[in-house]
C-alpha cells in the first residue's frame, strides 16, 4: 500500500494482498469441501468477528451486489448472499457510468465512516459489465492503555541500513502480550525482525499456521513500545494474487458464473480493494473494500519494543486476521 504523496506520508504501507490470502490457504483445510459449507463457514466466521462491539473496539462490514438493469440473477445466489453475508442487491444502469459510480461510492463511504471515497470511476463500467459486488470492512479499536501525546516526538526510522526518515513516534510503557525468539519480537501483534532489516526473511517463512501459534500467546510482559504514528492509504488490484490462488479461469472466457445467472458468457475483469489505516495515540482506524489487557500480576524483567525498522502488523479479533500491513519505505 502506497501513501498518498504527500510530505507528511513519506512511507509506503504495503497491504500485501498475496501474502494475506496465502495466510488464508494455509490455516484451510486441504480437502475441498461443498460450496454451501464453505457460505455457511464464511458466513459464521464474518458474524462472529462482528459481534461484541461496543464503545471501545467498532468492526463493521457491509456487502452489496449492483445487477444491471434488466439481468437476471438466480434466487439460490441471491440467498446464498443475504443469508450468509447480509448482503444487498441493487439494479443499475451500467452505461450511466458516472450515476452508478457515485451510488457505489456513496455506499462505499457510508460503510467506511467516510474514511474511504471514489472506489470507483465512471469509466470502470461500460455496456458488458454485468455486475458488481462490493464489500466494505470498517475498524476502530482504541488502545487499551493509551499513548500520551505529550511524548510523542520524532525520531529516526532506519528504512534500510544506510537510509532513514524522521517520524512522530509514540511512546507508551504498559503490560502487552510479548513474545521473542531468534526470529521476531512481538508487542500487540506487531512482529518485528531479530535481524534489523530482515523483513523480507521474516515474511518468506511466516505462514498461517506459525502466524496463529505467535497469536495465541497471551502471556503479558512489561514492555517499553515505540512505535511510528501514521496514516495512509492506496489501491490494489487482485487479479494476480487471486489467480495464484487457484482461480486463473475466473478472468478469462474459460470462466463460468453460470451459478449467479444463469449463463456462461460472463467473466471476471478485474478485482479491486482500497484500503486505509490510520496508527495514533487513541487507537488504530482501518477500512477496506484488511488489545491488549493489563495484566493481574507484573513480571520483574522489562522489554523494549523500538518499530524503528522495516516491520509488519496484523489487526486480530478472536484469532482472525482482519488487516495485515507491511510497514517500510
Amino acid at each position: 500500500m502506497s501513501s498518498p504523496p504527500s510530505p507528511n506520508a513519506p512511507l509506503i504501507l504495503e497491504a500485501q494482498a498475496d501474502f494475506a490470502l496465502n495466510l488464508l490457504r494455509e490455516v484451510s483445510t486441504d480437502d475441498r469441501a461443498p460450496e454451501s459449507e464453505v457460505h455457511k463457514y464464511f458466513g459464521a466466521l464474518l458474524k462472529s468477528v462482528t459481534n461484541g462491539t461496543n464503545s471501545s473496539n467498532t468492526l463493521e462490514t457491509a456487502n452489496k451486489v449492483y445487477v444491471k438493469k434488466g439481468s437476471k440473477v438466480k434466487d439460490a445466489f441471491k440467498e446464498q448472499i443475504e443469508g450468509n453475508y447480509g448482503g444487498q442487491f441493487e439494479t443499475v444502469d451500467f452505461v450511466d457510468g458516472k450515476g452508478t459510480a457515485e451510488k457505489i461510492n456513496n455506499f462505499v463511504k457510508e460503510a467506511t465512516h467516510k474514511k474511504i471515497r471514489d472506489l470507483v470511476k465512471p469509466d470502470n463500467f461500460d455496456k458488458n459489465t454485468r455486475l458488481v459486488l462490493i464489500n466494505a470492512l470498517y475498524f476502530k479499536g482504541t488502545w487499551a492503555d493509551k499513548f500520551d501525546s505529550k511524548f510523542t516526538k520524532k525520531s529516526k526510522f532506519h528504512v534500510d541500513a544506510k537510509n532513514f526518515k524522521e517520524l512522530e513516534m509514540m511512546h507508551l510503557e504498559a503490560y502487552f502480550i510479548y513474545y521473542k525468539n531468534a526470529q521476531v519480537e512481538k508487542s500487540m501483534f506487531v512482529l518485528l525482525p531479530k535481524e534489523r532489516f530482515g523483513l523480507t526473511e521474516l515474511l518468506a517463512q511466516l505462514d498461517g499456521k506459525k502466524l496463529l501459534k505467535l497469536i495465541k500467546k497471551r502471556d503479558k510482559e512489561n514492555v517499553k513500545v515505540v512505535l511510528p504514528k501514521f496514516k495512509l492509504e492506496a489501491t490494489h488490484e487482485l487479479n494476480k494474487p487471486l489467480t495464484n490462488m487457484g482461480m486463473p479461469t475466473a478472468f478469462t472466457i474459460s470462466a463460468n458464473f453460470e451459478g449467479i445467472s444463469g449463463k456462461k458468457t460472463s467473466l471476471l475483469s478485474k478485482v479491486m480493494q482500497k484500503a486505509v489505516i490510520e496508527v495514533n495515540e487513541e487507537g488504530t482506524v482501518a477500512a477496506a473494500v484488511t488489545e491488549g489487557v493489563v495484566a493481574d500480576c507484573a513480571s520483574s524483567k522489562e522489554y523494549r519494543f523500538v518499530a524503528d525498522r522495516p516491520f509488519c502488523a496484523f489487526l486480530i479479533r478472536d484469532d482472525t486476521v482482519l488487516f495485515s500491513v507491511i510497514f517500510r519505505k
